[in-house]
């Protein structure tokens, strides 16, 4: 798959924030403002934005502390679109400036916003085995209608190219006894996804009669719909998380050794080397085999991070992909 996106803008409250995110993720302050900088690592990068002279104008962002609101996917050039769009800074600055604040932008849903600009992609940064953002997920209240808007849209590129189904998962199918949800994967039609790797997730909550779905506990605590995690893309996602468990990044809980147990004799035998499963066991990463075909299968590696704020908000998963292509749904929960 293709680089999806330029970068990711995240708001907060904390004026040290992108240094402390920066050192424990492995990434690197590119370009530092009073109010805003820019973090790299390998070729994702992320614009944080901080404004310590008034209150945010975003208000509920110094409730949360940390808030997405901004999604930039890479596109080559602009192309008239019926969707208005609102300018804001046309670039006249170099591209190796990276100046990632110019362009147009669109609402998607809840505060959040796709940012177009025609920066190209940057030169990666180490570490080298951090690849691209795989999918950046939303919660929304009513999925139907939030794709639904999304699929009837154009926008401002020919590279992005409208957006299409791609997969869709229930409750049934992904859900816990703690965390019902449906899921929608939005992808660009062929033409667009020639050119972009963009793929936008919508999840909606399914709460039961004694449980409530973590996305509606999500929903409460962000005030309204946002980005729920970015997915990042690592060539291999184990020695990265061993790297960042190193660095004190905290994740959620390890499944447990019965799911190993499962996992290994139902799953991983004969595709995974036991002493790399091992690494996986003690690592938390959770395995996953999609069947591709009648014959061809690709395993799938994830592991999700406790969340980035005090909030039950925004949080990271790390997930490798061989063989298997994207909108698996087994670890989203």
């Amino acid at each position: 798959m293709k680089s999806s996106f330029s970068h990711v803008k995240i708001n907060h409250t904390t004026p040290d924030w992108p240094k402390t995110f920066a050192k424990r993720f492995l990434f690197s302050e590119t370009k530092v403002t009073p109010k805003t900088s820019i973090l790299q690592c390998g070729s994702l990068r992320i614009l944080t934005s901080h404004d310590v002279s008034s209150p945010h104008p975003e208000p509920w962002v110094s409730e949360i502390g940390v808030t997405v609101p901004e999604l930039g996917p890479i596109i080559s050039e602009f192309t008239d679109a019926s969707t208005p769009f609102e300018v804001f800074s046309p670039s006249t600055t170099a591209p190796d400036q990276f100046d990632l604040e110019s362009g147009v932008k669109s609402q998607i849903y809840g505060s959040v916003s796709l940012s177009f600009n025609t920066l190209p992609p940057p030169s990666p940064l180490p570490p080298f085995n951090v690849l691209a953002y795989d999918h950046i997920v939303g919660n929304v209240e009513c999925m139907s209608s939030a794709a639904s808007s999304l699929r009837s849209r154009s926008w401002p590129s020919s590279s992005l190219g409208p957006l299409l189904d791609f997969a869709h998962f229930t409750a049934a199918e992904v859900g816990t006894s703690s965390s019902g949800l449906n899921s929608v994967v939005l992808r660009p039609s062929p033409l667009g996804a020639a050119a972009s790797g963009v793929l936008l997730p919508l999840n909606e909550p399914v709460d039961g009669e004694e449980t409530q779905s973590q996305i509606t506990t999500y929903l409460k605590h962000n005030g309204g719909e946002g980005v729920q995690h970015l997915a990042i893309r690592c060539g291999d996602v184990v020695k990265h998380v061993e790297e960042l468990r190193g660095n004190g990044v905290t994740f959620v809980d390890s499944p447990g050794e019965g799911y190993y147990d499962v996992v290994w004799e139902e799953k991983a035998r004969g595709r995974i080397g036991e002493e790399e499963f091992g690494r996986m066991r003690r690592c938390g990463v959770l395995v996953d085999v999609e069947n591709m075909g009648e014959e061809d299968e690709g395993v799938l590696l994830q592991i999700f991070t406790k969340p980035l704020g005090e909030e039950p908000t925004l949080f990271l998963e790390f997930i490798e992909r061989r063989g298997c292509g994207a909108g698996g749904g087994g670890g989203d929960k």
